[in-house]
């Protein structure tokens, strides 16, 4: 299983993959730092993955704009907002 990790924080996003990796041994990741320009599932063959988690707010803007993007692609994954509070 291939998961999308889209956070901000480096240290969340790693301690989310040994999450992962504890639930799902063979699980691969990927770290995507928001304030990246672009789309990620573009940039990445979104297709090959499983799950995207997206922060709710991910480099301050809001995440369901995101979520509206990413469902513009083709076979697009299914998306899990993760909230801070």
């Amino acid at each position: 299983m291939r998961f999308l990790i889209v956070d901000e924080s480096g240290p969340f996003r790693a301690e989310l993959d040994l999450m992962l990796r504890e639930r799902w041994p063979d699980a691969e990741t990927v770290e995507w730092d928001p304030r990246a320009r672009g789309n990620p599932l573009v940039s990445l063959d979104g297709d090959r993955f499983a799950v995207v988690l997206l922060d709710s707010q991910p480099g301050g803007e809001d995440g369901i704009a995101w979520v509206a993007r990413f469902r513009k692609e083709p076979l697009a994954p299914p998306v899990i907002l993760l909230a801070a509070q």
